[in-house]
Formats: structure tokens, C-alpha cells, sequence
């Protein structure tokens, strides 16, 4: 059988009808003799419920009499089949996809402490568990992170609420085991009463400078409290996660700002610290000089500093007539010039037109030089170029807040330097809804300003950001347990699996199979149906 061949991981649009047909083509060029070089896969929308399938190759018997006994070792469709029972019996270590990348770091599920997960997580948790089983098929080492959010803006207020409630700071599991209320509650008071906030703002940067102890064991009472939930929601799914929270990485927030700064990505606005990024499309390169002499841009940019800073022109038009071209000899430029200026001559001065780019040619050394000293001008080999990046300014990555604290663009920064350079990953996978495809987009901008990712995206290490469509409620809009009333997991998996007992007892299966039998099989059937 021949031997996998190497995926490429980088085309991946169409629909999926799309994908499986690429599949089938790899297979088919693998398996067709080099004489029936036309053959291509007729995937189609199963057309017959009782194979419970989505799709068929309605083609593939057909080719077996092309193929039969011509560079194959099957004599007949049965051992085919025979064949791919063996390999799903057997393992996959003969004929998994041969993938380059060793250790996969796969980042999902993630839910935050001090609220239960709810409906919404639900895809985050598959998906993610999907694709790590997918990589750990493939023998791909893969490290599966909760990467839970413990150490943001809303243990502020959950801390300083809970203080008000027990000022003695003598709190236990009890005092706050309606997490989910007490969250809520601490919500409306953050959101109405800007004396609260202020000091919920305070409260968080205590808590994050590892000071105030108190703080301390209150946030690590409630962090035990989720931990418990989630355990319990992982294990009835039979999800494997190792849960290395945002406050996991708070020792390395210094080390990755530090790396940053120094390569002057951060800027301070009024006390905040952010990085910048410009929305576009593309890093223009514009040749001020070429290696052998001056470029057409060379005048023009000459021409545009003469008008501005001699001619004190307010308000430039260009009309572009012709492309032109770069003249590399002065005396063929010179009688170039000469035969065409006699004729052009008696046309522009009836209009008042100047003529001719060499007359901005002892501007040239003055417009080039301001750039120079703006570090604007680069050399590339010979020439020098402008680099200039086409696009808007877009809202910068806070990564220190002005008050000192950090979000979660922070501990995201410091878990991304550690898994590249503590855990050494070579691909990191964040499975969250589509809300978040900015901050990933700004998270790998600046990882990759600062060297830590290669600028070309096919090589390692990578990123890449695994979105999925928001989760909605009945208003249409985004769950948020702060502010509407959710479908907990726990509540829709307990539902799932007891209608599907009912089912099961309705079709007499109760008197059939042990009570063993019959919760295994409502669990397995109901989860898997949610």
C-alpha cells in the first residue's frame, strides 16, 4: 500500500463537499495507474438515508475494473475492505497523514473562574478535543492547556464585593458557593456605582502585585469552587485538559513586556501601555535611489518637497498621462528631451506648464535626506527604499493598564513567549468563537514584530487562530453570564441524557439490558447528541 503522502496544511478554502473531493483526488493519483491520468472523484450529497452517511464517491467501484491487477496488490473490493478494517483495528502508524510539526500546544475550552460553564463553551470544548485527537492520531506530541481566565478585571469587583459582605475577611466555601449569583450581583454594583468600581480597579492590581493576602486566599477559595464545576463537566465528556490558568503565566508578564519594550513595540498613552497597529493591507515598498542611480520615484519625491517647502504649495494635483520609464544614459536622456521639448514646448507654455522632472534634480539630495535622518529610508541590497505601510491606524493592544494592572492581552503575550520558549511548541492552536479573531490577529502581529514568529506564516513556529460563529440566545444576541440567564452545561447534559432514557425505557430496553446497561447507553447517546 503506498505510503502516506505529506498534507498541505495551507489550502484549506472550498466547502467541505470540496475538501473530501481533494482527498479523493490525493487518493486516486496514489492509486490510478499513470494511463488514466482523467479520472477525478464524483463526490455528491448521499442520496440514500439508510447508509447514514453525508457523503459518497460515486465513482469509486467503477475505477476497480481500471485498476484491478494494474500496480495494485488487492485482487478484489472485499479486501479493500478487509484492508481499512485491519488499519482502524490495528493503529494508524502505517498510513497517518505524515505530519512535519512534533509538539502541537491546542488552547480550548478556557472558560473563566467564578462562572459556570454555560451552552456557550460547548464548542470550544469539542472542537478543540477534535482536533487535539486528530494530532495525537498523527503521533504528534500535543500539549491540551485550559487556559482559564483567573487573574482579570473581574476579580476586582468579585473580591471587593465579597469584602463588603464579610469585612472580617473570614470567608469560606460556603459564604461563596453561589458563584454564579454572587458574580452577577458584583456585576450591577461595578456597573452602577463608579465608587465601587474604582476601588474593584485597585482591588484587581493588589491582587495581581501578590501583596494583600487576604485577597489572595479569597481568590484561590474561589478559583477551587470553579475548578470543581469544570472537572465535572470535562470528565462526563470525556475531556482530557490540563488547566494552566492567565495567573500561570504572571512571572514570565515581565519577561515578555521587558522583550517587547526593548524592541520598542510599546508605547505609553497617559499611563497605559499599548502596542500599535496599523489596519491595512500591505507594506508598500517605495525605491528612493536603485543600486546604479535615481528611479522615477526619486523626482517625484523631489518635486513633491520643492512644492511643499519652496513653493509653499497648499494643494497638490497630479493627472497621471503615461506609465513612463527609467532612463539609465544622461546624453540619450538629454537629446530625448531636446526633440520632444521643441514640439511639447509650444502646447504647455500656451497653459502656463513646466516642464520635465530634471528640474527638480537639486532637490533630490535634500528630499532623500530628511527621510535618512527619520529612519525612513532602508537598504535592501543596493537600493534604497521607503518603507511604507498602507492601511488605518487601528485600536492598540493594551498590555498594562494605567493604573498598573493587566488584562488579559498581558497574560496572553506571556503565555505565547512561554509555550514557544519554555514549552517550545511549533504550533499553537486558540479554539474560541469568531468574537475574538482581532485580538488574535494583534496577539500574532506583535509576537511576530517581535521576532518571535516568523513573518512567513507556512513556516514553524505558528499560530493559528481556530474560530467558530457565536453562540446565541433567544434575543439574538451573545451569551454573557453577567447579564442574561444562560443554559448551563451541566443542567443541558443532565436533560439530554434523561430523554434519552425515557426513549430508551418507551422502547422496552429497560427489560432488555441491565440498569448498568441502559445509563451507559442514555449518557453515550444523550451527550453525544448535545
Amino acid at each position: 500500500m503506498a505510503a502516506a503522502p505529506e498534507l498541505d496544511n495551507t489550502n484549506t478554502a472550498g466547502s467541505l463537499q470540496q475538501q473530501i473531493a481533494k482527498l479523493f483526488e490525493v487518493s486516486l493519483k496514489l492509486t490510478v495507474p499513470d494511463h488514466e491520468p482523467h479520472v477525478a472523484p464524483l463526490i455528491a450529497v448521499c442520496s440514500t438515508k439508510e447508509l447514514a452517511a453525508d457523503y459518497q464517491c460515486n465513482n469509486a467501484m467503477s475505477l476497480w475494473s481500471k485498476i484491478k491487477r494494474k500496480g495494485t496488490e488487492f485482487r478484489s473490493p472485499q479486501a479493500v475492505g478487509q484492508r481499512i478494517q485491519n488499519m482502524l483495528t490495528d493503529g494508524i502508524d502505517t498510513w497517518a497523514p505524515n505530519l512535519s510539526v512534533k509538539r502541537v500546544i491546542v488552547d480550548f475550552s478556557s472558560p473563566n473562574i467564578a462562572k459556570e460553564m454555560h451552552v456557550g463553551h460547548l464548542r470550544s470544548t469539542i472542537i478543540g478535543d477534535t482536533i487535539a485527537r486528530m494530532l495525537e492520531y498523527s503521533k504528534v506530541d500535543v500539549l491540551r492547556r485550559n487556559h482559564v481566565g483567573d487573574w482579570g478585571t473581574q476579580f476586582g469587583m468579585l473580591l471587593e464585593f465579597l469584602f463588603e459582605k464579610f469585612p472580617d475577611g473570614e470567608v469560606n466555601d460556603h459564604d461563596i458557593g453561589g458563584l454564579e449569583v454572587f458574580y452577577k450581583a458584583s456585576k450591577q454594583r461595578f456597573d452602577a456605582d463608579p465608587d465601587f468600581k474604582e476601588r474593584a480597579r485597585k482591588a484587581v492590581v493588589a491582587l495581581q502585585s501578590g501583596k494583600c493576602e487576604k485577597y489572595q486566599k479569597a481568590w484561590a477559595q474561589i478559583c477551587e469552587i470553579s475548578r470543581k464545576g469544570f472537572q465535572e463537566v470535562h470528565q462526563r465528556l470525556g475531556i482530557r485538559l490540563e488547566e494552566m490558568g492567565e495567573s500561570f503565566y504572571k512571572d514570565y508578564i515581565p519577561l515578555a513586556l521587558k522583550e517587547l519594550n526593548d524592541k520598542g513595540l510599546i508605547k505609553d498613552e497617559d499611563g497605559t501601555k499599548v502596542i500599535e497597529f496599523v489596519e491595512g493591507k500591505k507594506t508598500l515598498r517605495l525605491a528612493s535611489t536603485e543600486k546604479d542611480g535615481y528611479n522615477h520615484a526619486s523626482p517625484d519625491f523631489a518635486a513633491l518637497w520643492c512644492r511643499l517647502h519652496e513653493e509653499k504649495v497648499e494643494w497638490i494635483i497630479y493627472v497621471n498621462l503615461q506609465g513612463g520609464t527609467e532612463e539609465k544614459f544622461p546624453n540619450g536622456w538629454i537629446q530625448i528631451c531636446e526633440i520632444n521639448g521643441k514640439g511639447l514646448k509650444k502646447v504647455y507654455q500656451c497653459h502656463g506648464v513646466h516642464l520635465g522632472e530634471s528640474l527638480c534634480d537639486t532637490y533630490i539630495p535634500l528630499a532623500i535626506e530628511e527621510p535618512i535622518d527619520k529612519a525612513l529610508i532602508i537598504n535592501d541590497e543596493g537600493p534604497r527604499l521607503i518603507k511604507i505601510i498602507e492601511g488605518k491606524k487601528a485600536p492598540p493592544l493594551i498590555v498594562t493598564k494605567n493604573d498598573g494592572g493587566y488584562n488579559y492581552a498581558t497574560t496572553d503575550l506571556a503565555a505565547l513567549w512561554y509555550r514557544l520558549n519554555v514549552e517550545k511548541g511549533e504550533w499553537i492552536v486558540y479554539v474560541t468563537d469568531v468574537g475574538q479573531r482581532d485580538h488574535f490577529k494583534k496577539l500574532f502581529a506583535a509576537a511576530k514584530s517581535a521576532g518571535w514568529l516568523p513573518a512567513d506564516e507556512s513556516k514553524y513556529p505558528k499560530t493559528s487562530h481556530v474560530g467558530f460563529g457565536l453562540v446565541l440566545g433567544d434575543d439574538g444576541k451573545r451569551f454573557r453570564t453577567r447579564s442574561t440567564e444562560v443554559v448551563k452545561l451541566v443542567d443541558l447534559l443532565d436533560e439530554a441524557k434523561a430523554r434519552c432514557k425515557a426513549a430508551l425505557v418507551e422502547r422496552g430496553k429497560a427489560t432488555e439490558w441491565t440498569a448498568e446497561e441502559l445509563e451507559q447507553t442514555a449518557e453515550a447517546v444523550g451527550y453525544g447528541a448535545v
